[in-house]
């Protein structure tokens, strides 16, 4: 994996991107809450948080970062498939800000490549 950045209006986080099948595969499945970083998982239209121990914010955007769809959702769950989406930003729910939980679709942001 490799740190990249997000972008939006004044707000920046940084994450982690996924560079393979397994890097996508595990996501942040099993990491404790305090060590979870944000991650970045491309390509990607769909997540699940089996073997979560926390909530996630979830940002679906498109491949010019479009925000196509902004939920919360809870441990041991599935996402609904987001078409369209490209990237799905996971961000544990104890590092979102009102920022990200406020994002609605059609708004863009900039990922560093």
């Amino acid at each position: 994996m490799v740190t990249t950045v997000l972008r939006g209006e004044d707000h920046i986080l940084e994450c982690r991107k996924t560079l393979s099948f397994w890097d996508r595969f595990r996501g942040l499945m099993f990491a404790p809450e305090r060590k979870a970083i944000p991650l970045v998982i491309t390509p990607c239209n769909q997540v699940h948080t089996w073997f979560m121990e926390f909530p996630l914010r979830l940002l679906y955007l498109d491949e010019v970062g479009m925000v196509l769809k902004n939920e919360q959702l809870s441990p041991w769950r599935f996402g609904k498939k987001v078409p369209g989406a490209k990237y799905v930003v996971e961000i544990p729910i104890s590092l979102s800000t009102p920022y990200w939980d406020s994002l609605k679709s059609g708004q863009f942001l900039k990922l560093n490549q």
